[in-house]
């Protein structure tokens, strides 16, 4: 009996360790909202199609460090959203600024749930707390 009461504490112990570990590595919500709203440069409180194209030129110009307007890995420090290896369409080691233009419009259709032709901001911090793994 003692036994089965241990072997239960070190079970509980071990589901409550994975549990704290797995809220620990939840994305940031604030910082995807904040995100949010500097694309949302009407302040409508939905993003279009355009802020996003719009964002992702702003963003990939100041990622590109070396000005060859194109990104590599070295340039893309942490990417939690895998978004490099998925956007390097030709596999070539670099995602130029097509490639990301075209990454962006699919990343605008999957988070467009609703199918209305703009994203709200619950939409997008529900898709992006999916996408960002650790």
């Amino acid at each position: 009996m003692a036994n089965l009461v241990r072997i239960g504490a070190v079970v509980f112990y071990c589901t409550v360790f994975i549990y704290i570990d797995a809220f620990a590595q939840q994305p940031d919500t604030k910082a995807i909202e904040e995100e949010f709203y500097k694309i949302d440069t009407n302040s409508d409180s939905f993003i279009t199609s355009e802020e996003m194209q719009s964002y992702q030129e702003k963003r990939f110009k100041s990622l590109d460090k070396n000005g060859d307007l194109s990104l590599d890995a070295g340039e893309l420090n942490k990417d939690e959203t895998k978004m490099f290896e998925q956007t390097d369409e030709d596999k070539n080691g670099k995602v130029t600024s097509l490639e990301a233009s075209s990454q962006f419009k699919d990343y605008f259709k999957e988070m467009d749930s609703n199918k209305d032709n703009k994203v709200s901001k619950d939409e997008y911090t529900d898709y992006w707390k999916l996408r960002i793994k650790f």
